[in-house]
């Protein structure tokens, strides 16, 4: 999916921050067979506060979540402080697929679900994790703290994910 066929005001946002900048990106994805009906499983994935429940946010706000990183001591001041606060519009429809944007501010990150209907209460979720940042937005920046932070993200989704439909995951192909 290109990032000019959304039309999410937040898409709209990081495209005149950036304008005349060279925009890159990433692409994540992974197939999770689950032993959930289709219908049931597209109408939870509706939902704004299940998708942040699903990737692993903590709602602070109406529309604002928060990507809580890992701290090297547990202590709340050091979580809250290495946390991430994300805006997310949603969902974007389109046939049998429904797609999120979060944004940071600096970030872009677009989360596409596609639905497989496999038949006799089966269905398959193929999870799609886009990232879009400007080159230059690496050169200000330390680009190893950028990738630490895009990796960090990547890796809450996919875990938070994998824990959250382990009791229906048949298969993760």
């Amino acid at each position: 999916m290109d990032i000019d066929s959304l039309q999410f005001e937040s898409v709209r946002l990081f495209k005149e921050k950036n304008k005349g900048k060279r925009i890159k990106n990433l692409v994540f994805s992974e197939l999770y067979i689950l032993n959930i009906p289709l219908d049931s499983l597209g109408e939870e994935l509706r939902e704004k506060d299940f998708i942040a429940t699903l990737l692993g946010l903590h709602k602070v706000d109406d529309g604002m979540y928060v990507v809580p990183f890992p701290a090297l001591r547990r202590m709340l001041g050091v979580t809250l402080k290495k946390s991430l606060a994300l805006k997310i519009e949603g969902p974007r429809i389109l046939p049998g697929v429904l797609t999120y944007v979060l944004y940071d501010g600096s970030i872009l990150y677009e989360v596409s679900f596609r639905l497989i209907d496999y038949r006799e209460g089966k269905s398959g979720l193929s999870l799609s994790l886009v990232i879009y940042y400007a080159e230059s937005f690496l050169e200000r920046r330390k680009e190893e703290k950028v990738k630490k932070r895009i990796e960090t993200v990547h890796m809450t989704f996919t875990e938070n994910l994998r824990k959250v439909l382990s009791p229906y995951l048949i298969n993760l192909a």
